[in-house]
């Protein structure tokens, strides 16, 4: 089975994952929990490739203090 990979998208208030949507914390590796209505449910398990603002007010520098083991998109 192929390993899923996501971009980590980052707003003011939140940051969820590019292949489902669902919320997950910005330090987060893979997106094992934090999916669903609740933080600590499954999460669909991809392994973040990059980093993306969703809102033009995140900068790219705050993007690699969150994480700077990712690329910027």
């Amino acid at each position: 089975m192929p390993e899923l990979t996501a971009t980590l998208h980052v707003d003011l208030f939140h940051s969820w994952c590019g292949n489902c949507r669902e919320h997950v914390m910005p330090k987060s590796a893979t997106h094992a929990e934090g999916s669903g209505p609740q933080w600590g449910q499954p999460g669909c398990g991809s392994r973040f490739t990059a980093i993306a603002a969703s809102h033009a007010a995140v900068t790219a520098d705050r993007l690699r203090e969150i994480r700077p083991d990712l690329p910027v998109r």
